[in-house]
């Protein structure tokens, strides 16, 4: 019983880490890209209502872009790249469509969180303050993202399209995914870094002291040992959480850091090749006795 006891209470959420991830996991649960969820201090998987609400916007999204295909007509300085600007948007459909469906059991996710949340109690680090301006800044990057998102939309409608098309809002739904999944990567990988450099600091402080302790007197050192031996546990069994953190972390995001990389280069390439195409076609059509 009390091991059991035990167990529950390590397994409980504090509100101040909830509150970290919370703007963001906010915004997943809108777009249907939500595998986990923190509430009333546990974490736990998705339920059957919200997974069955993730397979509706995903339809809705993949509806959408075959509606942008066959319905809306891009302006005419854009139809040219209209074949690349399709294939990015299918690839990127693709590699979200299997991650969402990857991460939808949310199980290894939830013991991740678990063990994120472990390096404090195993250092005995108070980092609320921490926790809370951080809170603020991924709230900040959510808002500010989301706002990004609207602009697309309204330069999609207005500078490459020859009406208002209505699949556009769902159509950047993959492109939103992945980015939302690289500011809770980024929280992850900031949330770990401060945690390391709490060590490094403390390593450096024990470094200090023991060169001032080597003119100490001898009963100075014992009335000490016993403290820093406790501290010396708390950094051995956080810095084994720390690293245990970062094993799961790669095996869990390592798809979304390469498919948001691979997504990223396409993008790029695609923009390129764009540009270079509406530059030639503007310049094939420009009045020839301008030229000279």
């Amino acid at each position: 019983m009390d091991l059991q006891l035990e167990k529950l209470s390590v397994d409980i959420i504090d509100e101040d880490f909830a509150n970290v991830f919370s703007s963001v996991h906010f915004l997943q649960a809108i777009i249907g890209r939500l595998n986990v969820n923190i509430k009333y201090g546990f974490v736990t998987a998705p339920s059957k209502i919200y997974v069955i609400y993730s397979i509706v916007v995903s339809t809705a999204a993949i509806l959408s872009l075959i509606g942008l295909i066959l319905q809306c007509e891009y302006a005419d300085y854009f139809i040219i790249a209209e074949p690349y600007f399709t294939i990015g948007h299918v690839f990127n459909m693709i590699v979200v469509l299997k991650t969402v469906v990857r991460d939808l059991n949310g199980v290894s996710i939830c013991e991740f969180y678990v063990k994120l949340q472990k390096i404090d109690r195993d250092l005995n680090f108070k980092g609320g303050k921490c926790n809370k301006t951080l809170a603020i800044y991924v709230t900040i990057l959510t808002v500010v993202l989301c706002t990004h998102i609207f602009v697309a939309i309204l330069v999609l409608n207005l500078y490459y399209m020859k009406s208002f098309c209505p699949y556009t809002t769902f159509m950047l739904w993959p492109e939103m995914i992945a980015i939302v999944d690289m500011i809770l990567i980024l929280t992850i990988i900031y949330y770990v870094s401060i945690r390391v450099n709490y060590i490094n600091v403390t390593l450096e402080t024990f470094k200090d002291k023991a060169l001032n302790e080597v003119i100490a007197e001898r009963h100075m050192y014992e009335k000490k040992s016993s403290a820093d031996e406790v501290i010396w546990n708390h950094l051995l069994n956080g810095m084994n959480s720390v690293s245990t953190v970062m094993a799961d972390f790669i095996e869990l995001y390592q798809y979304q850091i390469f498919t948001f990389t691979c997504s990223l280069m396409l993008r790029i390439m695609i923009l390129i090749q764009t540009g270079i195409l509406i530059i030639k076609k503007q310049v094939s059509t420009y009045p020839i006795y301008l030229l000279t």
